[in-house]
């Protein structure tokens, strides 16, 4: 995969697994340990196969973003994880689209194990009280953990919704995928979170989106809808079984749930659903942009809070340099993923996994503070890019 070596190529698959795993809150050394594997089996040589461009763009991301935050006294050298994880990417030597949708699972199912370890982490010390109480403990930490810097970590899975019902042929791991997804909306519930809830949601109709405009005919389009009608209706069906023989249990673990004491309880600190701060506070940064040019973290103690958006927290912290060169690789691995999506040689399934991955993982950076929360996500996405860049180099020259 990375070598001729299959001994590096475990290797390298191991320490990937544990970067997605967070294992022992080392994500970002693993990481750098993967790189350097990488590095010493082809003796020191960097050599890109496409999106060279993207990965200088990178690393004057993470240069900029260090030499600012050592300024005011953090020195953050997180974001240098960014062309690391786009390097490993693109150094892969099968492109192939299975070999390149493993790897993808690799990532979802390592980060998802993060969510399963806490919720295992969870019942084992406090049993049923996991489901009702309002504070949650990360497995590696074992210190307060919120719902968003939990469930961030099932990003790459919700993404995955649609491959793992009607792309997906092996079936071990499909219903691997559709498991963990169970899993994983249950200690949701219990946690209290809603992001993970909506990016299902829109995981599945993206999909369908995406594979309807892939369609080739009037035929093959209804052939789609109604695969996905009956799947809906066998959905529902089994979900209404199961209640009706066991709506007691439903009702007790729903009303018991902090889910529904945060969101339908009726007290003085019931919030609505799509009821949020973060817009308004975001505005109120935009208004302070100008005024602190070189971040410093001085807007979002302004506001009180962390924007919960992945640029607009890259520029409060280090301000607008590393923040342009975040932009500016944005739109161009955005762009990169259009060309893939247009690339017919490629399966149309791949590109309905590709596609729906990369909305859910932009919809996530909308919404959540990534560089402080779970930078692991962002570093996947550079990795999957640089899979991407050298897919598109090969179908180019080839």
């Amino acid at each position: 995969m990375w070598s001729n070596s299959k001994k590096i190529d475990r290797l390298v698959f191991v320490l990937l697994f544990l970067v997605g795993l967070g294992f022992m809150l080392q994500g970002t050394n693993l990481l750098l340990g993967t790189f350097l594997v990488i590095i010493l089996s082809d003796r020191a040589v960097i050599e890109l196969r496409g999106g060279s461009i993207s990965f200088w763009i990178l690393c004057m991301l993470a240069i900029s973003y260090y030499c600012i935050t050592m300024f005011y006294g953090s020195g953050m050298l997180i974001a240098i994880g960014c062309p690391i994880a786009f390097y490993i990417g693109n150094k892969i030597q099968d492109t192939s689209e299975k070999a390149v949708s493993n790897i993808v699972l690799l990532c979802a199912f390592s980060m998802a194990g993060h969510i399963i370890l806490n919720f295992l982490y969870e019942l084992y010390y406090y049993g049923a009280g996991t489901f009702t109480s309002a504070r949650h403990y990360d497995v590696w930490s074992g210190t307060f953990s919120t719902a968003t810097g939990v469930m961030v970590n099932g990003t790459l899975l919700a993404g995955l919704l649609y491959y793992f019902l009607y792309i997906e042929t092996r079936k071990i791991i499909k219903l691997c995928g559709l498991f963990c997804l169970s899993v994983i909306v249950i200690y949701d519930l219990a946690l209290g979170g809603r992001t993970f809830l909506f990016l299902l949601g829109i995981a599945f109709f993206v999909g369908i989106f995406l594979q309807l405009v892939l369609s080739k005919s009037v035929k093959n389009t209804l052939a789609i809808i109604g695969k996905l009608t009956l799947g809906v209706i066998v959905l529902m069906t089994v979900l209404l079984l199961l209640y009706q023989f066991n709506k007691d249990w439903f009702n007790t673990f729903f009303e018991e749930s902090y889910f529904y004491h945060r969101f339908f309880y009726k007290s003085t600190y019931q919030q609505g659903l799509l009821e949020t701060s973060r817009m308004e506070r975001r505005l109120k940064f935009i208004t302070y942009m100008f005024d602190y040019p070189f971040g410093g973290s001085y807007a979002r103690s302004l506001v009180g809070g962390a924007n919960h958006e992945l640029w607009l927290d890259v520029y409060d912290k280090a301000g607008v340099i590393p923040y342009v060169f975040l932009v500016v690789y944005t739109f161009i691995s955005i762009h990169r993923v259009l060309q893939l999506f247009k690339e017919n040689s490629i399966h149309p399934g791949f590109r309905v996994m590709i596609g729906s991955l990369f909305v859910i993982m932009l919809a996530q950076f909308f919404v959540e503070p990534i560089m402080d929360g779970s930078p692991i996500l962002l570093f996947f996405y550079c990795l999957i890019d640089g899979m991407l860049a050298k897919i598109l180099f090969y179908r180019k020259y080839a």
